[in-house]
C-alpha cells in the first residue's frame, strides 16, 4: 500500500501547482493589465476565457513537474533517509514559478511583452547595469522581491501543512475511501502522461483574443521562457542552420518580384542596388547621424508645447532646411538590436550580432563602408560602454575607421568644468558626449561621417536637472494638470519629461553650434527604439512602434519623397543627399529626401519596421490590427485594408528571412 501513497500525494502537489499558476495569471491581469493600464476595455467573459486558455498552455509544464514529483516520492519509499526531498522539490518549483511569474510582470512593464529573446541582454551583457537600473525605483523591484520571498514562504508552509493533514487522513481513512483517492490519483497520473505525450496545438485551434495585452500574455511565462531557451540554443548554432535553396529562391522571387522564377546561384545584392540621383553641387563636409536613446515620437505631440518639451528640435523644422517625417517606424525593440540594424544595414533578424562575432564580415549595406567609399572618415561614438553589445567591435567590422565610448569621453572630461554628476552605469551624460564629438570633428582635416549613440534618456534618469536650469516645477505642474494620476502609465512622471526636455536642448545646442562652425553639415536625428513608456497607457502602434526622424542642413533644401519610413531608410536618404549623381550603393531601404526636385512623391511608399508595417494611410501589427492616421482614411474599405496590411506584413516576414540568410550564409543563395 505504501507505494500507492505517492500517487495520492501527487494529487495535492498538482492541485497546488495549478492553483499557483492560476493565481499568478490573475495577478498579472489585475496588476499589469488593470492597475498598470496595459489592458484595454475588455469584457469580463473575455478575461475569464483567456485565463482558461492560459491554463491549457500551462498543462504540459504542470504535467512535467508533477511526474518528477511522483518519481521522487516513489524513490523516497526505497530510501527513507531522503524523505524531505519531495517537499524540497515542491518548494523549489513553487518558489521558481512565483519568481518567474513576478519577473514576467516586470518584463512586461519594461518591454510591453511576455518573455522574449530580449532576455539575452540580461544574460550576455552588462548585467550589473541592468540590476542597478531595476533597483532605481521606477519598476518597484524591491517590493516585487519582498512579495516573492514572503509569498514563496507562505505558500510552501501552506502546502506542507495541507500535505501533512492529507497524509494523516490517508492513515485513518477507510480502505474504500483510500482506494477511491488512489484511483483518482491514477487517473490524474494518466492525464499527466497523456498531456506530456500530446503536442500542444492550441495555437492552431484557438482564436487569439482581440486585446493586445491578453494576446501577449495568453501563453504564460512557462511557455514563453521555453521558447526563449529554444531561441538561445538556435542562437548558439546559427552557423549550422540549414536553409532550403528552393525556399530561399521562392522568398527572393516574392520579395523582389523577380520574373521569371530565379535559379541558384542568386546574388541578393543586385536587387538592393541603388543609384544616386543627387543634382546638388553642394558638398556636405560633415554628417551627423544621431541615434537618441529611448526618444519616443510622442514627445513631439502638440500637447507638450506648453512646456516646450521638444521646442529645440521643433525650431529646426521649417520644411525648407529642416524636416520631420510624419511617421517613422523602429526596426528593433532594444538598443543592441537597433544598433545591429543601423551599423550593418541588415534588417532585424531577431538575433544578437555580438553573439555572432567571427561569423559575419563587412556588408555592402553598412553605412561605415558606404561613406568610406565616398571619402568620409567614419567614426562611431557611443556615450555608454562599448562592452554593451560589443558595438565597437561590430562598428570596426562594418567599416568604421574609429570608435569611441564612455571611457574616451571620461578622459576628455577630466579636469574640465562640468557638473558634479557626469555619468551613471549606462554611460557619460550627453552634454559631455556632444562636446567630445565637437572637438574631434573640429580637429579632423577630412570630411567626416559620425554615427552617435546617446545614453542619458534612460533609467535611472539621474541627470542633475537643476544644474541645467530645467524648469522642473513648471513641468511638474503641467504634468499634474494635464495627466490625472488614475490615467497615467505607472512609472511615468515629470522627471522623465524633464530628461526629455533637457536632451532636446542639448542636442539642439550641439546642432546649432556645429552648424555655425561647419554650415556645410547634415544632421539626422532619430532614436534606437520607442522609449517603452508613454504618459497614457496604450497599445497603439503609432505610440509603441514609432520614433522621430528629423533631417536638417543649413545648406540643403531637399524635397521630401514620403511621409513614412523606418530605420533602414536612413542610410539611403543620407547617401542620396551627399553622394555624386550616379554613385551606386546597396540598401534594403529607399531615400526619404532628395536634392533632385524632379523626383515624384512616393504615395505608395510602404515602411517595414519591427513587427509593424505602414503606408500613407495606416499602421498595422498582428496584435493591434489597423490604426489609421486620419478619420478620412478610416472611411476606406477596412476589409480590403486588412488584406493589404497582411500582404505587406508578409513582405516583412520575407525580408526577415532574406536578412537572416544574408547574415548567416552570405549574399549568394546557393
Amino acid at each position: 500500500m505504501k507505494f500507492l501513497n505517492p500517487i495520492a500525494k501527487t494529487i495535492v502537489f498538482t492541485l497546488f501547482l495549478i492553483f499557483l499558476l492560476f493565481i499568478i495569471r490573475v495577478s498579472f491581469v489585475l496588476y499589469v493589465g488593470i492597475y498598470e493600464h496595459f489592458m484595454g476595455d475588455v469584457g469580463f467573459y473575455e478575461v475569464i476565457k483567456n485565463l482558461g486558455i492560459g491554463l491549457q498552455y500551462d498543462n504540459r509544464y504542470i504535467a512535467f513537474f508533477a511526474i518528477i514529483y511522483l518519481v521522487i516520492s516513489e524513490f523516497i519509499i526505497l530510501f527513507p533517509s531522503y524523505a524531505r526531498f519531495s517537499n524540497i522539490y515542491a518548494y523549489i518549483i513553487f518558489a521558481l514559478c512565483l519568481f518567474l511569474g513576478i519577473s514576467e510582470m516586470l518584463f512586461y512593464q519594461i518591454y510591453t511583452d511576455g518573455f522574449n529573446t530580449t532576455l539575452f541582454e540580461f544574460i550576455n551583457n552588462d548585467t550589473i547595469a541592468i540590476i542597478k537600473t531595476g533597483f532605481s525605483g521606477q519598476y518597484g523591484v524591491i517590493i516585487k522581491i519582498l512579495i516573492w520571498i514572503i509569498g514563496s514562504i507562505a505558500y510552501c508552509i501552506f502546502f506542507k501543512k495541507t500535505l501533512k493533514i492529507f497524509e494523516c487522513f490517508l492513515t485513518i481513512a477507510k480502505k474504500s475511501v483510500y482506494m477511491v483517492i488512489v484511483f483518482i490519483g491514477v487517473l490524474n497520473i494518466c492525464a499527466l502522461l497523456y498531456t506530456l505525450s500530446v503536442k500542444n496545438k492550441l495555437d492552431d485551434t484557438l482564436l487569439p483574443p482581440k486585446d493586445v495585452f491578453l494576446k501577449r500574455t495568453q501563453h504564460g511565462f512557462l511557455r514563453n521562457l521555453y521558447k526563449v531557451l529554444g531561441s538561445f540554443n538556435d542562437n548558439k548554432s546559427l552557423a549550422k542552420m540549414n536553409f532550403s535553396t528552393e525556399k530561399e529562391l521562392k522568398i527572393a522571387q516574392n520579395y523582389f518580384n523577380i520574373t521569371p522564377p530565379p535559379r541558384a546561384p542568386l546574388d541578393i545584392y543586385p536587387f538592393i542596388s541603388h543609384t544616386s540621383t543627387n543634382t546638388s553641387n553642394v558638398q556636405i563636409k560633415h554628417i551627423f547621424y544621431i541615434i537618441s536613446e529611448s526618444f519616443s515620437d510622442w514627445a513631439f505631440d502638440p500637447v507638450f508645447d506648453k512646456i516646450g518639451l521638444t521646442s529645440g528640435l521643433k525650431s529646426l523644422i521649417d520644411n525648407k532646411h529642416g524636416f520631420k517625417l510624419a511617421h517613422f517606424l523602429e526596426n528593433a525593440p532594444c538598443t543592441t538590436r537597433s544598433l545591429g540594424v543601423q551599423l550593418t544595414g541588415i534588417p532585424q533578424t531577431d538575433f544578437l550580432l555580438y553573439k555572432l562575432l567571427g561569423r559575419f564580415s563587412l556588408f555592402e549595406t553598412a553605412p561605415g563602408n558606404i561613406f568610406h567609399q565616398l571619402g568620409y572618415e567614419s567614426t562611431f561614438y557611443y556615450g555608454g560602454y562599448s562592452v554593451w553589445g560589443e558595438f565597437a567591435k561590430i562598428a570596426t567590422i562594418e567599416g568604421f575607421d574609429k570608435t569611441y565610448d564612455a571611457i574616451n569621453v571620461l578622459k576628455f572630461a577630466k579636469g574640465k568644468n562640468y557638473q558634479k554628476h557626469i555619468q551613471n552605469e549606462w554611460g557619460v551624460h550627453d552634454n559631455i558626449l556632444f562636446d567630445f564629438i565637437g572637438q574631434k570633428v573640429s580637429l579632423s582635416s577630412k570630411p567626416t561621417f559620425n554615427m552617435i549613440m546617446t545614453s542619458s534618456v534612460h533609467p535611472p534618469y539621474d541627470v542633475d536637472l537643476n544644474y541645467f536650469d530645467v524648469p522642473i516645477q513648471k513641468i511638474q505642474n503641467f504634468w499634474k494638470e494635464n495627466f490625472p494620476k488614475n490615467k497615467i502609465t505607472n512609472g511615468m512622471d515629470a522627471n522623465i519629461l524633464g530628461h526629455i526636455w533637457w536632451y532636446d536642448k542639448q542636442v539642439t545646442h550641439f546642432i546649432l553650434k556645429m552648424s555655425q562652425v561647419f554650415p556645410d553639415s547634415l544632421f539626422v536625428i532619430t532614436a534606437d527604439h520607442y522609449g517603452r513608456i508613454s504618459p497614457i497607457p496604450t497599445n497603439k502602434p503609432s505610440i509603441t512602434h514609432t520614433v522621430p526622424f528629423i533631417l536638417y542642413s543649413p545648406v540643403l533644401s531637399p524635397k521630401q519623397l514620403a511621409n513614412i519610413g523606418s530605420h533602414i531608410d536612413i542610410t539611403p536618404t543620407i547617401v542620396e543627399l551627399v553622394s555624386p549623381k550616379g554613385f551606386v550603393y546597396h540598401s534594403f531601404g529607399t531615400p526619404l529626401f532628395s536634392n533632385n526636385h524632379t523626383l515624384s512623391f512616393q504615395r505608395n511608399k510602404i515602411a517595414l519596421g519591427f513587427e509593424v508595417i505602414g503606408n500613407e494611410q495606416f499602421l498595422y501589427t498582428p496584435d493591434f490590427g489597423l490604426e489609421y492616421f486620419t478619420t478620412t482614411a478610416q472611411k476606406r474599405n477596412i476589409e480590403n485594408d486588412e488584406d493589404l496590411a497582411k500582404e505587406i506584413y508578409q513582405k516583412q516576414n520575407e525580408l526577415d528571412d532574406l536578412s537572416l540568410y544574408l547574415l548567416i550564409k552570405g549574399h549568394i543563395i546557393k
